[in-house]
């Protein structure tokens, strides 16, 4: 069985991550959603930042985060991109953060 927590980001899916989305949970620390693209499809091979993605779609994408929640009575926002780094040590985090509660299981 493959141990995916200790792949090197991007080795279970080939995708590249973008950027991150900022968005309030109603805590001390907000949620980030990830903003990543298969990178075997040829109109996305020069996107490397968020910059690089037509800013209709980064509003679509803002505007989709900022209603999700709608349907069980919750409002949110989003509130910020973040590049590719914030994005690489958020799931970086993620992963270590899965590590250590999952450790003695």
């Amino acid at each position: 069985m493959t141990d995916y927590l200790n792949l090197p980001i991007g080795d279970k899916y080939p995708e590249a991550v973008t950027a991150v989305i900022e968005i309030p949970k109603g805590g001390v620390n907000n949620d980030e959603k990830g903003l990543a693209h298969a990178t075997g499809n040829a109109r996305f091979s020069d996107i490397e930042s968020y910059t690089g993605v037509h800013p209709h779609v980064l509003l679509e994408i803002a505007h989709f985060f900022s209603i999700y929640k709608d349907l069980e009575g919750k409002t949110t926002e989003a509130l910020r991109w973040k590049d590719r780094e914030v994005a690489y040590r958020v799931i970086e985090a993620a992963h270590q953060g899965y590590r250590e509660k999952h450790a003695a299981a």
